[in-house]
């Protein structure tokens, strides 16, 4: 068996795109299918901040073709402010249904914060999330924070649950996960953060915590993790969130490469970033914007 591998990135409306990795003059309303013409699959995390509602992913769905995936995050009521999880639930659910009745539903990411500890009543909330989802046939993946999750009893617990884990590369701090290449169901979930140390707990903005640009050798270093598991589940993903400036775009086109997968020049496209018509020269004239708009960003917080 080998999995259906699918690559993107978390979220894709960002205006600092706009002359990295979008063309000049993207609206917002744009950049769902701007992104689409990329990548058959994103990760949706403005859910944990905000109520979303079958309209907005009805919408959504427009945008793209029958076989590009969601992956949705949980509200932070199910993960983060737990005690809500009974009022919360119902309606994220309700929101989903577009979704699972196009079959274009990857999964529910549920992303747990560092301060989610490894005692009786996690685990017995892990139980709650699982009895909420699973039971109606939707995919749920858990992301750990802290690295004593990292051990057998909660891979064997998750498996039971029918939960899937999620691999990150994260900073190397203190208790921070490091890693790794687990499967405890019939998925495969990675998600790459960026290794940006210095802003991790204490950045400018929300943003410039994933201010990070991966070179080819660290995401080889994934990419092997990736290859290693993909005979052993169903599906995969890998989602990049280090998304200041367009690195995760770049990053997540440069992973499709390496697994063979088709990545397109701008020639098809009337509003085109790139001169090229070859897809090497647009990686690289991508990966040139990116890097010089990240060092004008600088400059500017130096005062240079």
């Amino acid at each position: 068996m080998t999995a259906e591998l699918r690559i993107g990135t978390s979220g894709y409306s960002f205006p600092h795109w706009v002359g990295t990795a979008y063309p000049e003059g993207t609206r917002s309303a744009d950049m769902l299918s701007t992104y689409a013409r990329d990548f058959d699959a994103v990760e949706i995390n403005f859910t944990y901040y905000r109520d979303p509602t079958a309209e907005i992913f009805e919408a959504m769905l427009r945008k793209v073709s029958p076989d590009f995936t969601f992956v949705i995050k949980a509200p932070k009521g199910m993960t983060h402010e737990r005690d809500t999880l009974a009022a919360v639930a119902p309606p994220f659910i309700a929101s989903l249904q577009p979704l699972l009745s196009a079959g274009q539903l990857g999964g529910v990411l549920l992303q747990f914060p560092q301060s989610f500890h490894l005692t009786d009543t996690s685990l017995d909330h892990l139980k709650r999330v699982a009895d909420i989802l699973v039971s109606r046939d939707i995919t749920p993946c858990v992301e750990f924070r802290h690295k004593e999750w990292y051990e057998d009893r909660v891979y064997q617990l998750l498996n039971k649950l029918q939960l899937g884990f999620v691999n990150v590369d994260l900073p190397r701090i203190d208790m921070l996960p490091e890693p790794t290449s687990i499967q405890t169901h019939d998925v495969a979930y990675f998600r790459l953060h960026g290794r940006n140390k210095d802003a991790w707990y204490n950045p400018a903005t929300s943003s410039h915590r994933y201010d990070y640009l991966y070179t080819d050798a660290e995401l080889e270093e994934w990419g092997q993790r990736v290859e290693g598991s993909l005979d052993a589940v169903k599906k995969a993903f890998i989602f990049a969130n280090n998304c200041h400036k367009g690195s995760s775009f770049v990053n997540a086109l440069r992973l499709k490469q390496r697994f063979g997968q088709d990545v397109r020049s701008d020639a098809d496209v009337s509003h085109t970033l790139f001169a090229s018509d070859d897809p090497e020269d647009r990686i690289l004239e991508m990966v040139r914007r990116v890097e010089a708009s990240r060092a004008q960003e600088d400059g500017w917080a130096s005062g240079d």
